[in-house]
């Protein structure tokens, strides 16, 4: 069973005693946008979509009641009246089934953005492998490879945010992101080593040229 009942308008809401906090407390928001102008419709959709919320069908969604969550959508909400579309958050208290049912799907979205992060990470490490195996060293590469890393912890860092419930897959994105940054680290290691052994074999080369010209003087002085 659900139980469900508008918030006041203030961004703060005093909630009737006896209303659960807790796992079973949730946020809905439902809209309706005009169609046009639709850049109003995509930054909506963006936005939601941003912070982790589940789409329940064309203009409502759903999230768990967080300090974070309530917040946005009020503001996402105050947006929407902005663009002079009609919009409402309303609590809901739900039963262990349906809550389950949300969890599952919220759960498997993050496991599916978890996995697009495994796989540009995958690939950032195939990529710093073959520097080393071509020793392609260059300080240019270390710093383009340490760029896409930083992405990568990005990207990361706001699929975690919107991790509600720890989905199976959270953990893997960081550990291949560790992995990524220890190989990226010894790609580096390696590339001040190549420099510092050019720069002993340039020195090391100058030498008898300058031993050279000292015995020259010293045979040309008077």
């Amino acid at each position: 069973m659900t139980t469900k009942r508008p918030l006041a308008r203030r961004p703060r809401v005093t909630r009737a005693k006896g209303t659960p906090r807790g796992p079973r407390q949730w946020l809905q928001l439902v809209y309706q946008i005009p169609s046009e102008p639709s850049r109003h419709r995509v930054f909506i959709w963006r936005r939601v979509k941003a912070l982790g919320a589940l789409y329940l069908r064309d203009g409502v969604c759903i999230a768990p009641d967080r300090p974070v969550v309530r917040e946005a959508l009020q503001t996402l909400l105050n947006e929407l009246r902005a663009f002079g579309s009609w919009g409402d958050l309303f609590e809901l208290s739900l039963d262990p089934p349906q809550r389950g049912a949300y969890v599952e799907a919220l759960n498997a979205r993050r496991d599916e953005e978890y996995g697009e992060v495994l796989e540009d990470a995958a690939r950032l490490a195939a990529r710093i492998e073959r520097h080393l195996l071509q020793r392609d060293y260059a300080f240019q590469e270390v710093e383009e490879l340490d760029e896409e890393l930083q992405k990568l912890r990005r990207w990361r860092d706001k699929v975690a945010r919107r991790d509600f419930f720890q989905c199976a897959r959270a953990g893997e994105g960081e550990g291949a992101l560790r992995r990524c940054a220890a190989e990226l680290e010894r790609f580096e290691r390696a590339v001040v080593k190549e420099g510092e052994d050019r720069q002993a074999g340039r020195v090391a080369a100058a030498a008898p040229r300058r031993a050279g010209r000292a015995s020259l003087s010293r045979l040309q002085a008077p």
